[in-house]
């Protein structure tokens, strides 16, 4: 309960509704899931306010996620430890891009952070926590929630960079979930993720006009075509930051056909386009499990 005491001690009623519940072990992991949630229970609210209009009438069940202390003290000393560096060292910190798209999406992902209260004069922290979604298989939720989202392959050579993929919105990360053969449930795990330096991903700055070759077009240079070969984030970035929508066989840059769907790709936050928000963080280290929701 150590995440509940410390950074997440604002909301209201959950640290001691968390407290209360009754945990199962997972094996001889050092994880733990609580029993399924009444409605009523503040930990149930404060997930589904967080998942939005999503869980008006998707959610069948939800469930809390526990670590052990060591696992729990790992991520606050990893935040804090960035906090403190990036605060003292300047050589850590880049200066953020002034064209309309990044600055948009920067308001953007700065909107989801969690509230922080700093003394009057003090400036904000430089390493921030928010709440976002990772959709997988149910059989796969324990070993997601145990390993992060790392645990599925090596490192996740997406269209964004290497990392591990996250979205603000549960619905767009629902679509990375397979309904399980029995019980036609899908899973939704709702992580703690601390983000430093993120980039904006643009159409200007980060897509070709002209790509040699032909199954790169109308993809961000972040995106090898092999998932065999990571592309590594922006310099000094820890994340990077996508306002999505999805173009089909479109170029998002230039507006001619592709000879493939490029599926979702960069939008500028600040035409109102946007149909979701992707997260890519460069460290699994820097995200921690704290409910699963499943929806039927």
């Amino acid at each position: 309960m150590l995440l509940w005491s410390t950074f997440l001690h604002s909301f209201s009623g959950v640290e001691g509704a968390c407290q209360a519940l009754e945990y199962q072990q997972h094996g001889r992991d050092a994880l733990f899931f609580s029993a399924n949630l009444d409605s009523a229970n503040p930990c149930h609210q404060l997930v589904c306010t967080i998942a939005g209009s999503f869980a008006n009438n998707k959610v069948q069940r939800i469930v809390m996620v526990g670590t052990d202390a060591p696992t729990a003290n790992c991520f606050i000393k990893l935040h804090n430890a960035e906090v403190n560096s990036r605060a003292v060292n300047p050589a850590l910190r880049v200066e953020n891009p002034k064209d309309r798209a990044s600055v948009a999406g920067l308001e953007r992902l700065t909107r989801s952070f969690i509230p922080v209260v700093t003394a009057l004069g003090e400036p904000q922290p430089f390493a921030r926590l928010l709440f976002a979604w990772y959709g997988t298989s149910p059989e796969k939720v324990a070993a997601v929630c145990r390993d992060g989202p790392r645990s599925l392959r090596t490192t996740d050579c997406g269209y964004f960079g290497a990392g591990s993929y996250f979205a603000l919105e549960a619905a767009y990360a629902l679509r990375y979930s397979s309904p399980d053969d029995v019980s036609g449930e899908s899973a939704v795990i709702l992580f703690l993720v601390s983000v430093s330096q993120a980039k904006v991903i643009t159409l200007e700055g980060d897509y070709r006009r002209n790509e040699a070759n032909p199954h790169l077009q109308g993809f961000s240079q972040y995106y090898s075509g092999s998932r065999e070969t990571a592309v590594a984030l922006a310099s000094k970035c820890d994340a990077h930051f996508i306002p999505v929508k999805d173009y089909g066989c479109t170029h998002p840059l230039t507006g001619q056909t592709t000879c493939r769907d490029v599926d979702y790709q960069a939008v500028d936050e600040s035409s109102g386009t946007a149909e979701a928000h992707e997260l890519v963080v460069g460290s699994h280290h820097r995200c921690i499990p704290i409910a699963v929701v499943y929806t039927k």
